[in-house]
């Protein structure tokens, strides 16, 4: 913790003795910095919510596809012929 504090004092010393152009070229790069940081975290953002929201219509689908696997074997289990299982299901 201390070594950390000595060395951002030093990094701040270190800007302070920056002519005026290398200033604002530091903020600029700074800024720059920041910008992309927050364009890579929003990017994950997005992508997790639409995998979350891909993943969960895979798995409405998914369940839905075994719904109608067991209604069809009920279905045959009464004596229903594929044909009309087939009907039904349509």
């Amino acid at each position: 913790m201390a070594a950390e504090i000595f060395e951002l004092l030093f990094d701040s010393e270190e800007i302070a003795k920056f002519t005026d152009e290398e200033k604002v070229k530091y903020e600029y790069d700074m800024t720059t910095e920041r910008d992309i940081r927050n364009q890579i975290a929003y990017s994950r953002e997005e992508g997790l919510a639409e995998g979350l929201e891909k993943g969960r219509a895979e798995g409405k689908a998914e369940g839905k596809a075994e719904e109608r696997r067991l209604i069809a074997r009920r279905l045959k289990e009464k004596g229903f012929s594929d044909e009309e299982v087939a009907s039904i299901l349509d």
